[in-house]
């Protein structure tokens, strides 16, 4: 039976076609229920090319994901319920959905707020808790909502128009980069960015000195978006990262030294390293050099 069901696997999910005549005429129906549920581990998507499914058939496919619930004439209440269960999004293939469809497809996942009308404030809340970029989806939030998105999702502020101070912090805490979402940045939010995420400087217009040198402090590369870098600057990127040194121009001994010490690999981005250079660098990474 085993050899005979790979053979079928082999042939059918290649084609994404089942020949149903053919297995009756090799299997009895609860084989082909057996078989038909076995294929559905390995590729539940069959669903749509199955003639007259079973029930268990049926729940089987929602079970492994509940966007074959498409592919599905008149599913249960059971089986819609399973479905979004399995997979929010699958509320959108569901017609006359119930309170409990709709609070079990966010509970997995809260993006599936998008395909539910006339959300309530709790389904709303309950969807931003699972994901705070549901907030996208969501007309007039309140100010609640808001803040919890961007707690949940520090980069959630780009669906929120006009945040408050309070928001933009929140948010530049959580991750720095959501400064390229933010206007009218403070230089004390600049600051906060990039102490938190120093790549945050690639989207701050004119960084001041003390901006750019916690950029490199937080992260060595960093220094790639930073003009005319400082020899302090430098030295803090190869401190910090030593493969920083690739993005400095004619970086002095200091620097190429201190880059090899912090990361052997850093050699590679070295013309014509030093004995000393060499040494340095297996010491600190042994795989370093070829």
């Amino acid at each position: 039976m085993k050899k005979i069901c790979t053979n079928i696997i082999e042939n059918y999910l290649s084609n994404f076609i089942l020949r149903e005549k053919l297995l009756f005429c090799l299997f009895n129906k609860k084989e082909i229920e057996d078989l038909f549920l076995y294929l559905l581990n390995k590729n539940v998507w069959i669903i749509e090319y199955i003639k007259n499914p079973t029930e268990k058939i049926k729940l089987k496919a929602v079970k492994k994901n509940g966007r074959a619930i498409f592919y599905i004439k008149d599913p249960t209440e059971e089986m819609k319920l399973e479905a979004v269960k399995s997979n929010g999004l699958a509320i959108q293939d569901i017609e006359n959905q119930t309170e409990e469809m709709k609070f079990e497809a966010l509970k997995q996942n809260g993006l599936a707020i998008k395909y539910i009308n006339n959300p309530t404030e709790e389904m709303k809340l309950r969807a931003i808790k699972q994901d705070g970029f549901a907030i996208k989806y969501i007309n007039n939030p309140t100010e609640e909502m808001k803040l919890l998105a961007i707690k949940k999702e520090g980069m959630s502020i780009r669906f929120i128009d006009d945040p408050t101070d309070d928001m933009k912090w929140l948010a530049i805490k959580s991750n720095g980069n959501v400064v390229c979402y933010i206007n009218n940045l403070t230089e004390e939010m600049k600051l906060e960015a990039v102490k938190n995420k120093g790549l945050a400087i690639q989207y701050i217009d004119k960084p001041t000195e003390e901006m750019k040198l916690l950029a490199v402090k937080q992260e060595g590369i960093a220094i790639r978006y930073i003009n005319n870098p400082t020899d302090e600057i430098k030295l803090e990127a190869v401190k910090s990262n030593g493969l920083a040194i690739d993005y400095i121009k004619n970086p002095t001994k200091e620097m190429k030294l201190l880059a090899i010490k912090e990361n052997g690999c850093a050699i590679k981005y070295i013309k014509n390293p030093t004995e000393e250079m060499k040494l340095l660098a297996i010491n600190q990474n042994r795989l370093a050099i070829d």
